[in-house]
């Protein structure tokens, strides 16, 4: 079997704000009292988190008639069935395909705000390296998604302790707190890694994970508590030859025109700019190494 490095992702479907109180008191108070924790044992559990927030979405009530709101959520919504799903496939040395591995994530929806979360990950679980790339690509694919139906995301991801209950509704834990923080710093449409992540460290040691991350300086707002370093590359669409991926370029470059049109005030305006030279600079990137040119989702041919 091969190394990650050789591994490839080879089929991927995607058919509110914390209230007043602290979240961060809470988890803590949740996950630091010894009693609580041993009647929640099994459940409190170590994942990754993705906090997905809707730029403009304020603006976009108050100007926009609410059913063209409500087909535009759909029109992402409904390529999920409950859970989002994505499969991956191992490419051996020979070619031939390995064992597969798959993962189901878990969702809930806030007005302007969608939660993800992987399943538990611990010490003991095998296949940390296959649920984070499959997080991170899915998380990437559903940016792309909404920004090509006119929807801008900003996805933070984090990782840590987590009680999630959805049956009562109850989400709580590190994690959600790490990707709230990152999902509100950043300045621009896209998405990118607590510091604190697991596989923060493992690509500051040389580990790849399939081009879904990349190390970046993103742009953040003045004054955050924290730099982020690692950003998810949600234009890896884009960048294969051919007629298939060249839809997605345009495609792109039309919604980025679109965006820039509407005569947003200053700070909206450096979200898509900032946004357009880390696409610019990604696609440039994918196109010039080739490396994509024989991935074919759509039975593509190469140019």
């Amino acid at each position: 079997m091969c190394s990650h490095d050789k591994s490839k992702l080879h089929q991927h479907s995607l058919d509110s704000e914390p209230s007043a109180v602290d979240a961060s008191e809470v988890t803590d108070a949740l996950l630091k009292n010894p009693s609580l924790r041993e009647e929640l044992k099994g459940v409190v559990s170590n994942r990754y988190v993705a906090m997905i927030d809707i730029l403009g979405f304020a603006r976009l009530v108050e100007t926009s008639p609410l059913m063209e709101i409500v087909k535009k959520t759909e029109m992402i919504l409904r390529r999920w069935p409950e859970s989002i799903y994505l499969a991956w496939v191992v490419i051996n040395d020979d070619g031939s395909l390995g064992p597969g591995y798959s993962s189901s994530f878990g969702r809930a929806y806030f007005s302007d705000t969608l939660i993800l979360w992987t399943r538990p990950i611990d010490e003991t679980f095998e296949y940390r390296y296959q649920e984070e790339c499959c997080f991170f690509q899915t998380v990437g694919q559903i940016i792309c998604t909404g920004f090509l139906n006119g929807m801008p995301l900003r996805p933070g991801i984090g990782f840590g302790e987590c009680y999630i209950d959805e049956t009562k509704r109850t989400y709580l834990g590190r994690a959600i707190v790490n990707a709230y923080k990152v999902e509100k710093i950043q300045e621009w449409i896209g998405g990118a890694l607590h510091p604190n992540c697991p596989a923060v460290e493992q690509m500051n040691q040389g580990e790849a994970y399939l081009d879904c991350v990349v190390k970046y300086s993103v742009p953040v707002k003045a004054g955050s508590e924290f730099n982020l370093e690692f950003a998810l590359d949600w234009t890896v669409l884009a960048q294969a030859k051919g007629p298939w991926s060249q839809s997605y370029r345009d495609n792109i470059e039309r919604r980025f025109l679109n965006y820039l049109g509407l005569g947003l005030p200053p700070d909206g305006g450096s979200k898509y700019k900032n946004a357009r030279t880390f696409a610019e600079q990604q696609i440039a990137k994918g196109l010039a190494s080739g490396k994509f040119t024989a991935w074919n989702p759509a039975n593509d041919s190469s140019e």
